[in-house]
């Protein structure tokens, strides 16, 4: 049991060193340029595009079931999307993971935020996705106007980080 816990520790340690030595890897899009369109199912299988939301700020995170940062940020999307006063979309596209294992997840976890599938994993390849967690902060104008990778550590902090968008 000792074993296990430490072995937990270990990889949190890992995956969080990763992803802070990491956060200059996304190549696909970089602050200031226009975002790239999209158009993906959410678990329901309609299409959602990013343009569907043109002219508002959307905050969009790749994400992956097989990722425990990605798993321990998510009840702070979940707080910010409740709370529904930041004036931002909040997207969470879920990389390469199923159908069932991402309704399944979800219904578990009580989530109600928007979950995209890119199965195989071309929005995130557009987007220069290396690691996950990452998030793009979209300005009103189709902009992106931060990038942050790895995982947000409060609420609070994703909400000030929604809060940067205009």
């Amino acid at each position: 049991m000792r074993i296990l816990v430490i072995q937990r520790a270990f990889a949190r340690c890992i995956a969080a060193m990763l992803s802070v030595a990491m956060v200059l890897a996304v190549a696909g899009c970089s602050p200031k340029a226009e975002a790239p369109g999209f158009t993906l199912g959410n678990l329901s299988g309609q299409g959602v595009s990013l343009e569907d939301f043109s002219g508002q700020p959307v905050v969009i995170n790749f994400w992956q079931l097989s990722c425990p940062p990605c798993i321990e940020e998510l009840p702070y999307f979940q707080a910010v999307h409740a709370a529904g006063n930041t004036g931002a979309v909040i997207l969470t596209i879920a990389i390469r993971d199923s159908a069932a294992a991402l309704e399944s997840f979800m219904a578990s976890n009580n989530y109600t935020f928007a979950v995209l599938r890119d199965a195989n994993a071309a929005v995130a390849a557009r987007y220069g996705i290396r690691f996950t967690p990452t998030t793009f902060f979209i300005d009103s104008r189709g902009r992106v106007a931060e990038i942050k990778t790895g995982a947000f550590t409060s609420a609070a902090e994703l909400a000030q980080a929604i809060g940067k968008i205009d």
